[in-house]
Protein backbone atom coordinates (compact mmCIF):
# COMPACT_ATOMS: atom_id res chain seq x y z
CA UNK A 1 0.00 0.00 0.00
CA UNK A 2 1.33 3.34 -1.16
CA UNK A 3 1.73 6.33 1.31
CA UNK A 4 -1.01 8.69 0.16
CA UNK A 5 -3.41 5.61 0.30
CA UNK A 6 -2.09 5.14 3.97
CA UNK A 7 -3.04 8.86 4.61
CA UNK A 8 -6.51 8.79 3.26
CA UNK A 9 -7.52 5.66 5.29
CA UNK A 10 -5.71 7.65 8.37
CA UNK A 11 -7.97 11.05 7.36
CA UNK A 12 -10.85 8.72 7.13
CA UNK A 13 -10.63 7.42 10.55
CA UNK A 14 -9.62 10.36 12.34
CA UNK A 15 -13.14 12.18 10.42
CA UNK A 16 -15.04 9.35 11.93
CA UNK A 17 -13.76 9.32 14.99
CA UNK A 18 -14.70 13.15 15.43
CA UNK A 19 -18.04 12.42 13.82
CA UNK A 20 -18.88 9.66 16.73
CA UNK A 21 -17.46 12.30 19.39
CA UNK A 22 -19.54 15.20 17.98
CA UNK A 23 -22.88 12.44 18.07
CA UNK A 24 -22.12 11.46 21.33
CA UNK A 25 -22.04 14.82 23.03
CA UNK A 26 -24.94 15.61 21.16
CA UNK A 27 -26.86 12.50 22.10
CA UNK A 28 -26.00 12.99 26.32
CA UNK A 29 -27.00 16.64 25.63
CA UNK A 30 -30.26 16.53 23.88
CA UNK A 31 -31.44 13.05 24.76
CA UNK A 32 -29.80 11.78 27.89
CA UNK A 33 -30.18 15.02 29.70
CA UNK A 34 -33.57 17.24 28.77
CA UNK A 35 -32.40 19.61 31.72
CA UNK A 36 -29.73 20.90 29.23
CA UNK A 37 -31.99 21.36 26.37
CA UNK A 38 -34.92 23.10 29.20
CA UNK A 39 -31.90 25.24 30.95
CA UNK A 40 -30.84 26.59 27.35
CA UNK A 41 -34.32 27.54 26.05
CA UNK A 42 -35.09 29.19 29.43
CA UNK A 43 -32.03 31.35 29.44
CA UNK A 44 -32.89 32.07 25.67
CA UNK A 45 -36.13 33.77 26.98
CA UNK A 46 -34.45 35.34 29.65
CA UNK A 47 -31.87 36.88 27.42
CA UNK A 48 -34.82 37.91 25.26
CA UNK A 49 -36.38 39.66 27.65
CA UNK A 50 -33.50 41.63 28.17
CA UNK A 51 -32.94 42.51 24.12
CA UNK A 52 -34.79 44.86 21.67
CA UNK A 53 -35.17 44.74 17.94
CA UNK A 54 -33.77 47.57 16.20
CA UNK A 55 -34.82 48.09 12.36
CA UNK A 56 -33.43 50.46 9.54
CA UNK A 57 -29.88 50.52 10.71
CA UNK A 58 -27.33 52.09 7.93
CA UNK A 59 -25.61 49.25 6.58
CA UNK A 60 -21.81 50.41 7.73
CA UNK A 61 -22.91 51.33 10.85
CA UNK A 62 -20.80 49.20 13.61
CA UNK A 63 -22.23 47.53 16.90
CA UNK A 64 -20.01 49.85 18.72
CA UNK A 65 -22.08 52.79 17.51
CA UNK A 66 -25.42 51.12 17.85
CA UNK A 67 -23.75 50.39 21.58
CA UNK A 68 -22.98 53.81 22.62
CA UNK A 69 -26.68 55.02 20.95
CA UNK A 70 -28.47 52.91 23.59
CA UNK A 71 -25.76 53.85 26.03
CA UNK A 72 -27.85 56.22 27.52
CA UNK A 73 -30.46 53.61 28.70
CA UNK A 74 -28.50 51.37 30.68
CA UNK A 75 -25.76 49.01 30.59
CA UNK A 76 -25.73 47.10 27.10
CA UNK A 77 -24.57 43.71 26.89
CA UNK A 78 -24.40 42.63 23.61
CA UNK A 79 -24.97 43.98 19.87
CA UNK A 80 -25.68 41.87 17.15
CA UNK A 81 -26.27 43.30 13.55
CA UNK A 82 -27.25 40.03 11.45
CA UNK A 83 -25.62 39.57 8.08
CA UNK A 84 -26.63 38.00 5.12
CA UNK A 85 -24.89 34.79 3.64
CA UNK A 86 -22.23 36.87 1.97
CA UNK A 87 -21.05 38.87 5.39
CA UNK A 88 -23.17 41.80 4.15
CA UNK A 89 -25.41 43.35 6.94
CA UNK A 90 -29.04 43.74 6.81
CA UNK A 91 -30.12 46.59 8.18
CA UNK A 92 -31.49 45.42 11.19
CA UNK A 93 -29.52 44.60 14.77
CA UNK A 94 -30.66 42.88 18.44
CA UNK A 95 -29.87 45.10 21.82
CA UNK A 96 -28.98 43.41 24.78
CA UNK A 97 -29.12 45.08 27.88
CA UNK A 98 -27.75 43.16 31.67
CA UNK A 99 -31.30 44.58 33.14
CA UNK A 100 -34.56 43.40 31.84
CA UNK A 101 -36.30 47.07 33.32
CA UNK A 102 -33.97 49.09 30.96
CA UNK A 103 -36.14 47.42 27.62
CA UNK A 104 -38.82 49.96 28.19
CA UNK A 105 -36.80 53.04 28.22
CA UNK A 106 -34.70 51.49 25.34
CA UNK A 107 -38.20 51.52 23.66
CA UNK A 108 -38.45 55.17 23.70
CA UNK A 109 -35.92 55.88 21.51
CA UNK A 110 -37.97 54.67 19.00
CA UNK A 111 -37.40 56.79 15.66
CA UNK A 112 -34.43 58.21 17.16
CA UNK A 113 -31.88 58.78 14.72
CA UNK A 114 -28.64 57.17 14.10
CA UNK A 115 -26.29 57.86 10.97
CA UNK A 116 -28.87 60.12 9.58
CA UNK A 117 -30.92 56.76 9.16
CA UNK A 118 -34.67 56.96 11.86
CA UNK A 119 -34.30 53.81 13.62
CA UNK A 120 -37.49 51.88 13.88
CA UNK A 121 -37.42 49.69 17.24
CA UNK A 122 -39.37 47.12 18.85
CA UNK A 123 -39.31 44.46 21.81
CA UNK A 124 -37.62 41.08 20.59
CA UNK A 125 -40.22 39.05 22.18
CA UNK A 126 -44.29 39.40 21.93
CA UNK A 127 -46.45 36.84 22.75
CA UNK A 128 -44.00 35.18 24.05
CA UNK A 129 -42.32 34.47 20.70
CA UNK A 130 -38.86 36.06 19.05
CA UNK A 131 -40.01 38.87 16.51
CA UNK A 132 -39.01 38.36 12.85
CA UNK A 133 -37.51 41.31 11.51
CA UNK A 134 -39.60 44.07 10.25
CA UNK A 135 -39.78 48.10 10.38
CA UNK A 136 -42.23 48.81 12.66
CA UNK A 137 -45.16 51.29 12.53
CA UNK A 138 -44.34 52.31 8.48
CA UNK A 139 -47.04 50.70 6.66
CA UNK A 140 -49.69 53.40 5.58
CA UNK A 141 -52.79 52.60 6.61
CA UNK A 142 -54.66 55.01 4.60
CA UNK A 143 -55.26 52.89 1.65
CA UNK A 144 -57.39 50.41 3.96
CA UNK A 145 -60.31 53.25 4.48
CA UNK A 146 -60.34 54.33 0.62
CA UNK A 147 -63.38 52.41 0.66
CA UNK A 148 -65.47 53.68 3.69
Amino acid sequence: MCASHKMNIFYLLCFNISCMLFFCCWFYFYAIDPTAAATSQANREEVDSRSIFVGNVDYSCTPEEVQQHFQSCGNVNRVTIRSDKYGQPKGYAYVEFLEAEVVQEALLLNESELRGRQLKEGSKVENGNTIQPLLLNTMDHSSCFKYF
